[in-house]
């Protein structure tokens, strides 16, 4: 039997030196004996696509954002934050408003 951590690093550690992270298939076949492939396999698999539609939807947010003249939420953060400490490093919430 072998131990989940070993798999994990293992995988891990062949993730960081093949492209699209190849590390994670191996994984479901060092378990075969305690787990079905095929269902390991349909794992990493769900587990890229899911990665691939995350990226892709963060991906989007900027250039409609900028499209549509509008700032992005991570932009206003860093202003705010930027208004509250103020130039002397000091906090201060003077002339910042907060909506809810």
């Amino acid at each position: 039997m072998i131990d989940a951590y070993q798999v994990v690093v293992a995988g891990s550690f062949i993730s960081d030196f093949t492209p699209a992270k190849l590390g994670g298939f191996l994984k479901p076949l060092m378990v075969r004996t305690e787990i079905d492939v095929g269902k390991g396999l349909a794992s990493v698999i769900i587990d890229h696509w899911a990665d691939a539609l995350t990226a892709t939807l963060l991906g989007i947010d900027r250039p409609l954002l900028i499209v549509m003249g509008l700032p992005s939420p991570l932009g206003m953060s860093v202003a705010l934050l930027g208004r509250a400490i103020g130039m002397t490093g000091e906090p201060s919430l003077e002339g910042v408003t907060l909506s809810g």
